[in-house]
């Protein structure tokens, strides 16, 4: 995968290089034997992006961040991706809701204003910019990217400000001096009069989507209806009921899955009919779905929601690696236990330290446990 980013890097200096082709071999050959590998289902993305197979790339960029929820790069490559794309809404509710789970990453903060500069909504931007600047003061990707909205908005003296605060904070670094003296030339050229024009991304032309079974060959499973289902749960977690009605409403008949089943249950969270309708509709859905975990422990978290007794003990032997949301709910319990409370973990060891330690803070429970349930359900 490494090797992968190399030549995803090295195309970008020489246009018209076949290397994205050399990348994407070499990222789903990475991807059949470690698919557990989060870097590899990115390099993926970016490779069928760069090649213009945007129906497929799109398709991986939702699997990676459904699979990877606890890896904030699984988020914002993705919100990235949709906003090069034109998808500036359903990129900037991605980069949002990254920002709920990760709030201390820079890079969250940094591109949801970067996207809402390239957007044209510069005031936009400069709010999310100074909102994280009150708590990450010695960052200096927020620095220098503020500092830039500014020379892009003429607003000279507050851009020679956050000039300045980008100098003090950012490293001794040859790249990083060399983008501060290019922005320092920038906020010249706007102080004598003439500004020099922002630099607008250029996605690759979309072209016809490539084989789906690929993929499928690799996850086990159809990747083609997967955006769907992510912008449903996207809109619903931004509670956005008719824009998650209609990502689900390509799911009817033999389309339905597990997954959607799972959707339309939760949606139904934020109508009149409240938990109690998701309660019925997800019970259903476990009766279609015996074997499947998350639709078993949807229902059972449904029915404590509703003050019923769930029935935590008959799901603890049958779907131990869910054992983290199980125990949350029916213990309360967020202690890490013994054996994840190690450096050296798996990256399903991970998403479960990152269930307990999330789930300790009383807004993020929900969206956490969800997040985990969904990347179990696509893995097994």
């Amino acid at each position: 995968s490494r090797l992968a980013n190399f030549l995803l890097k090295r195309r970008h200096d020489a246009p018209g290089a076949r290397d994205a082709l050399w990348a994407l071999d070499i990222a789903q050959e990475a991807a059949t034997w470690a698919p557990g590998d989060p870097y590899t289902w990115s390099m993926m993305a970016r490779a069928l992006d760069e090649l213009g197979d945007w129906s497929r790339a799109q398709a991986v960029f939702w699997y990676a961040r459904r699979r990877f929820p606890h890896e904030p790069n699984a988020h914002t490559q993705l919100g990235h991706a949709l906003a090069m794309r034109g998808l500036v809404d359903e990129g900037e509710a991605v980069y949002r809701q990254a920002i709920r789970r990760f709030p201390d990453d820079e890079f969250c903060w940094n591109d949801l204003a970067h996207t809402l500069r390239v957007a044209g909504r510069l005031d936009e931007a400069v709010a999310v910019y100074r909102e994280a600047q009150g708590f990450l003061q010695r960052n200096h990707v927020l620095a220098a990217g503020l500092a830039g909205t500014l020379i892009d908005f003429g607003r000279k003296s507050e851009a020679s400000d956050a000039l300045d605060w980008a100098e003090r904070v950012a490293p001794d670094d040859a790249k990083k001096q060399a983008m501060l003296r290019e922005m320092k030339n920038r906020l010249i050229a706007l102080q004598n009069g003439s500004p020099l024009p922002p630099k607008q991304p250029h996605p690759t032309k979309e072209r016809a989507a490539g084989d789906f079974g690929v993929l499928a060959s690799i996850t086990g499973t159809d990747l083609a209806r997967l955006p769907a289902i992510g912008r449903a749960a996207l809109w619903r977690n931004a509670g956005r009921v008719e824009e998650a009605r209609f990502a689900l409403g390509e799911f009817n008949g033999l389309d339905r899955s597990a997954m959607s089943d799972v959707e339309r249950g939760l949606l139904l969270v934020l109508t009149d009919g409240g938990w109690p309708a998701a309660r019925n509709s997800l019970e259903q859905s476990a009766v279609r779905y015996p074997g499947d975990g998350a639709v078993q422990v949807h229902f059972q978290r449904a029915r404590a929601r509703c003050g019923e007794d769930a029935d935590w003990p008959s799901l603890r032997g049958r779907f131990e690696e869910l054992a983290p949301v199980i125990r949350v709910e029916q213990m309360g319990d967020t202690k890490l236990p013994v054996e994840l409370s190690g450096d050296e973990l798996d990256e399903d060891g991970n998403q479960a330290k990152w269930v307990y330690q999330a789930s300790a803070v009383q807004s993020l429970r929900d969206v956490v446990q969800e997040d985990f349930l969904a990347a179990r359900q696509i893995a097994l």
